[in-house]
């Protein structure tokens, strides 16, 4: 490993003399530009000075060069050039956007390196641009794989031209788990001289006052607390000497990790105020010591806290709601939660699995998709069996079977318990699982199933419900085979509607576009809940609304079309019909209520006078049918 920085004695670490001079001359050029204003002068980098790496016995020696941080004097744009033409495979993990912007570490709001970086906002002149040309023809010496730390900045990476024509993925930042892991609370407050008998919530950043990291909402939601509840707050990071309304430990500087780990587990809420972030360490190492965290609900920090359950997604710039996140935190044991998610996200072993298996390695063929089929049921002993069947019938292999039933009286659970034995007999079984247990209806059910899921896509496939044929997950997998970069955010196709016993009736009236999007539903719900397969790390993002009896699905499909926007992702059809649907379902006996339901949802996402306008068109269609 070649570093600019060495601080580690690990002889395999090798630090590459780059001089102060350089990075002092960088500054010199960026603060010409912009005549003088010290404004983002460590916001931008030029990359003009650097060191030639290329005749250094580590590089002739490697195979894969894997580049992380390369600005401020490290490696110029010369030397990125020299190494695109070595003809070794160039993996690049970005922990910003400088890599697919001219000159910006942190685009915030702007979009113009989408086209260009011209008129750049952070930098006078032409820079930015020449910056942005001149990584274009570097890029186009060979092929890159960019790869980013969340899917927020993978999204963003994707609409810049830089990334034209390269391999674009995600995959997470590891945690060293033998620093990073859950230790005694009581044990870290009494190696940190802090109040046994205190809620402690921890605010850490390298410099506390920098407005980017959001303190002052912090300080804001602090106004809401008094000594008398029992809080105090722990601040690490310099200029960390500020004014709180509670009892205040300051820790200037930690430089030792196991410190930090130690900070971390003595807290009982880690709180973030950034307004823009990728994917914070600070985040990761907190839940890995299992300290649940409260954030604003930015950058790729909704991939990391699920909501109200390993920690709390406030509303961006909302101190109120930040301060309703640090309650919710303290009033609630969410330690186990938090420090479980780390582990399966962060763990050293899994990252470099999918590192080897996705970024470095070539011609190889990514391993078969495993699908998780979700049935909810409740009372169901009558219409189980056709659902049970086929699943059962289907010929593809990789099926998670996950049954969410709501502690039924009927005999549902003996049929479930003997499918499970038959499924377990089979030469080639699948992934059964059983959760009977009271629950809060149809979507608090399907919520638990998004959280237990482990397979790539979620099909919800409710009680009488029937997958379309034995090899409608066969022939998925086999659209999905090859798959360029990042999986489709969705996998959508067509219904049909059968009887109790499984007869056709008819094709569903609304049909499925050729091009689905979020808009796309202004026209109604134009693809059938069952046929909309959506992949499970974004529907963990995004979980039904329980404040919707009978239309939640419709909300929720609509939601993750704009996050899959939001990030660049495609919806695929399929151009299959996928499912059989059960037509006397929950929604199809509530019809009213869901019709009034499915108003709101519409008034929300398209607006009061586009849904009144086309619910008068539906009602002139419907009786030009009649």
């Amino acid at each position: 490993m070649l570093v600019r920085d060495r601080q580690s004695a690990d002889g395999r670490v090798s630090r590459v003399h780059a001089g102060l001079w350089r990075k002092a001359w960088e500054r010199v050029c960026i603060l010409v530009a912009n005549r003088f204003s010290m404004r983002g002068l460590w916001k931008l980098s030029l990359a003009n000075t650097g060191v030639d790496i290329t005749e250094r016995h580590e590089f002739q020696w490697a195979d894969v060069i894997h580049l992380h941080w390369t600005c401020q004097g490290f490696l110029s744009l010369d030397d990125l050039r020299s190494i695109m033409r070595s003809g070794k495979r160039v993996v690049w993990t970005m922990h910003d956007q400088w890599p697919f912007t001219g000159v910006c570490h942190l685009v915030q709001d702007c979009d113009r390196y989408e086209a260009g970086c011209t008129g750049c906002r952070q930098m006078r002149g032409p820079l930015p641009r020449r910056n942005f040309l001149k990584k274009l023809s570097i890029y186009r010496e060979g092929p890159i794989t960019f790869v980013g730390c969340s899917r927020w900045i993978t999204g963003l990476a994707r609409h810049s031209a830089l990334t034209d024509g390269q391999r674009v993925i995600s995959i997470l930042n590891p945690v060293p788990q033998d620093i990073f892991h859950p230790i005694p609370q009581d044990e870290a407050r009494r190696a940190l001289a802090l109040p046994p008998d205190r809620k402690l919530i921890l605010f850490a950043a390298c410099k506390v006052k920098d407005a980017l990291k959001g303190f002052q909402y912090l300080q804001q939601a602090l106004r809401q607390f008094s000594p008398a509840d029992g809080v105090a707050l722990l601040v690490v990071g310099r200029d960390s000497d500020i004014v709180s309304p509670l009892p205040t430990f300051n820790f200037p500087f930690v430089s030792d990790p196991h410190q930090m780990a130690r900070l971390y587990a003595a807290a009982d809420v880690f709180v973030t105020g950034s307004l823009t972030e990728n994917l914070p360490n600070t985040i990761a190492e907190a839940m890995s010591c299992g300290t649940p965290c409260c954030a604003f609900r930015v950058g790729g920090i909704p991939e990391m806290i699920e909501h109200q359950v390993d920690g709390y997604l406030a509303r961006s710039r909302d101190a109120d709601d930040l301060a309703a996140g640090i309650r919710y935190c303290l009033g609630n044991d969410l330690r186990r939660a938090a420090a479980e998610r780390a582990a399966r996200a962060y763990g050293e072993e899994n990252v470099a699995q999918r590192y080897i298996s996705e970024a470095y390695a070539t011609g190889c063929a990514p391993a078969p998709l495993l699908f998780t089929i979700v049935t909810v049921t409740f009372n169901a002993e009558a219409t189980l069996p056709a659902t049970l069947s086929s699943v059962a019938g289907q010929d593809y292999p990789l099926v998670e079977h996950l049954i969410i039933d709501g502690a039924s009286t009927d005999g549902s659970l003996s049929l479930l318990r003997r499918y499970r034995e038959e499924n377990a007999a089979r030469q080639s079984p699948h992934e059964v699982s059983i959760v009977s247990e009271p629950d809060n209806g149809l979507y608090d059910a399907m919520n638990k199933a998004i959280r237990r899921a482990r397979g790539a896509y979620l099909i919800f496939l409710n009680a009488g419900d029937r997958l379309h044929s034995s090899s409608t997950l066969t022939n998925l997998s086999r659209q999905l085979d090859g798959w360029p970069g990042e999986l489709p955010a969705v996998i959508y196709g067509e219904t049909d509607l059968v009887d109790a016993a499984g007869h056709f009736l008819r094709h569903r009236r609304l049909r499925a576009p050729g091009q689905l999007s979020w808009r796309s539903f202004r026209s109604g719900m134009l693809v059938c809940h069952q046929s909309f397969y959506v992949r499970s790390d974004l529907a963990r993002r995004e979980t039904y609304d329980l404040g919707y009896r009978f239309s939640s699905d419709f909300d929720w499909c609509i939601r993750i079309m704009k996050l899959a926007a939001a990030e660049g992702l495609i919806l695929k059809n399929s151009h299959l019909v996928l499912t059989d649907y059960l037509s006397e379902g929950l929604t199809t006996r509530n019809h009213r209520r869901s019709l009034l339901e499915r108003f709101h949802i519409m008034t929300k996402y398209y607006g009061r006078v586009s849904t009144c306008a086309m619910h008068v068109w539906f009602t002139l269609r419907s009786a030009v049918k009649k």
